[in-house]
């Protein structure tokens, strides 16, 4: 969450254990007059296999939850996803996530890998994450503030930023016709934008088209008209779209005349 400046602020302790305090119990998960699973609690898409077990919680939990974030911010979606939470716990325990050249670098996907790995013991600590290569001259005692980061989003962010609000804007998640309707009029619009502006060259339009057909394809998942899995994307998804080429000129070369 964000507070009126724009600050970090972390919520929701509910299920929260105080690493300090062990004899503190967490609230755990549990139905009425069941076992408590101290550790089986946790958001599907970014619990550490331990805590599926129901085996442990501590903070290399934690890294393997924010190596899924890191991954979501680079690909826009989790790694492990799926359309109920039990495909969900078999990928995140039996697979390994799925990278893409496209959208992640060497150093990125080196990272993201060491913190999603499900040995805890050789998993990364906080301190491993913030001196690896793909943080290299990030400061983390002197972080900019929101508003000088904010200053420093170039314009082809910026467009994917105010797309991704346009393709959410919906609000009609039980409403799957429609909801492709919107979808698909955003996509359509934000294609022929790209194709007009003036400020973008050639390869940053092909690259954000590529990019748009993927922020899509991830809209509809997330409004249940079809499922959005990593394993579904066909090998040639990120080469680039074939954009429209101008007309050609009525007048035709008679070289033979």
């Amino acid at each position: 969450m964000l507070d009126s400046k724009n600050r970090m602020k972390l919520v929701d302790f509910g299920t929260a254990r105080d690493m300090n305090n062990p004899e503190i119990k967490g609230s755990g998960n549990s139905a009425k007059g069941k076992k408590i699973f101290d550790h089986f609690v946790g958001t599907p898409q970014y619990m550490a296999p331990e805590c599926i077990h129901n085996k442990d919680s501590n903070f290399k939990c934690d890294i393997w939850s924010l190596g899924c974030i890191l991954y979501q911010f680079l690909a826009g979606y989790p790694p492990f996803n799926g359309g109920s939470e039990y495909v969900i716990f078999m990928k995140s325990t039996a697979e390994k996530p799925i990278f893409y050249d496209y959208l992640f670098s060497t150093e990125a996907k080196d990272l993201i890998t060491k913190m999603l790995e499900r040995d805890m013991e050789k998993r990364l600590s906080l301190e491993e994450v913030m001196k690896h290569p793909y943080f290299e001259g990030i400061d983390f005692d002197n972080l900019p503030t929101y508003e000088e980061a904010e200053a420093k989003i170039t314009q082809f962010e910026a467009f994917l930023i105010s797309l991704k609000g346009r393709f959410l804007a919906f609000k009609g998640q039980d409403q799957p016709e429609k909801a492709k309707e919107h979808v698909d009029k955003v996509f359509n619009e934000a294609a022929e934008n790209i194709e007009k502006h003036p400020d973008f060259t050639n390869d940053e339009k092909e690259k954000l088209l590529v990019r748009v057909k993927l922020m899509k394809e991830q809209a509809l998942g997330y409004y249940g008209v079809e499922d959005f899995e990593w394993e579904g994307m066909k090998k040639d998804f990120f080469s680039h779209i074939k954009r429209p080429q101008p007309e050609s000129s009525d007048e035709e070369d008679d070289s033979d005349d």
